[in-house]
């Protein structure tokens, strides 16, 4: 059965991290991801009737986001990072809702899976300028060459506007296909891992997580700290989140989540330990329009 993905935050509503509150808030977590999490099967179809490919393979990594149009461009470059052979390789983009995606990027026929092929030691840049005053999102994963191995990097940018002229930039690094550390709580195993936010002083801390498996749906929730590592609450029917296929999700803090402005802290990411696929990335936005890129974090075990 299709479904859209269901968003929701695990916040524990006590005062104090304490670890059986964990492990019982876990025991009911996992039950109910077990129940949503499902097998999205070949030549499914989204809600909107379009159909998903299946592409994924191994190894691969990921760009959880991409925003084009508007004020908004992006850029993409990989690096060949062998010495002794070149780089042949797809990039395939896609829609939030995990269909493909035609982007027109400059100097190329626009597409949504692109070849490319990179020289001994070479580079390439990709440019996905603005061509709409509609801003579109979505995201990108990068297969490995058969020979060799790719780096890359993607630069977002702001290009301002009339009243803001001067243009603002972050850069992302190519993703891992699968964040996170795997840990044991109350006999429950999971994967972890920590992004930082920051909705202090006007701030705005942005999220972006992105199911990269092409034939599974993948659950996981959040956990809000305080810099002191207090769980700061919500009501728990905020709860649950759910990517099929393919897809993903951005959404900005403030506004969205009240409770956390005016505050600083991190936010706990973790899964049940069969979910593999998820990337992450946070983007934390000045008042005046400046931006800068949180990462990932995995505890080391």
């Amino acid at each position: 059965m299709s479904r859209k993905y269901v968003a929701v935050f695990l916040f524990l509503l006590a005062p104090v991290f304490a670890p059986a509150q964990i492990t019982q808030e876990l025991e009911s977590i996992a039950e109910r991801l077990s129940a949503l999490r499902g097998d999205v099967s070949a030549g499914g179809k989204t809600p909107s009737g379009e159909t998903k490919e299946l592409t994924f393979s191994f190894p691969q990594e990921v760009i959880p986001h991409l925003a084009v149009g508007g004020a908004w461009s992006t850029s993409l470059t990989f690096v060949n990072l062998s010495l002794e052979a070149e780089a042949v390789f797809p990039i395939r983009f896609f829609t939030p809702q995990g269909t493909p995606w035609v982007v027109a990027p400059q100097r190329l026929a626009p597409g949504s899976v692109f070849n490319l092929r990179i020289p001994i030691g070479g580079s390439l840049t990709i440019e996905l300028p603005s061509r709409t005053l509609d801003i579109k999102t979505g995201w990108a994963f990068v297969e490995h060459p058969l020979h060799g191995a790719v780096g890359g990097h993607a630069i977002f940018r702001d290009n301002g506007g009339p009243s803001r002229p001067i243009p603002f930039e972050a850069v992302v690094p190519l993703s891992t296909w699968t964040e996170g550390a795997a840990i044991e709580v109350g006999g429950i195993e999971a994967r972890i891992f920590f992004l930082p936010f920051d909705n202090t002083r006007g701030f705005n801390t942005c999220l972006a997580f992105v199911n990269s498996s092409s034939f599974m749906d993948e659950g996981f929730g959040l956990i809000a700290l305080t810099e002191a590592g207090n769980p700061i609450s919500f009501p728990l029917d905020d709860g649950i989140f759910l990517l099929e296929s393919s897809e993903q999700t951005s959404f900005c803090l403030r506004g969205r989540f009240p409770h956390l402005d005016g505050r600083r802290g991190s936010l706990v990411v973790f899964r049940l330990a069969n979910s593999l696929w998820l990337s992450a990335f946070a983007f934390r936005f000045d008042p005046q329009g400046a931006f800068t890129t949180f990462f990932p974090m995995s505890p080391l075990l």
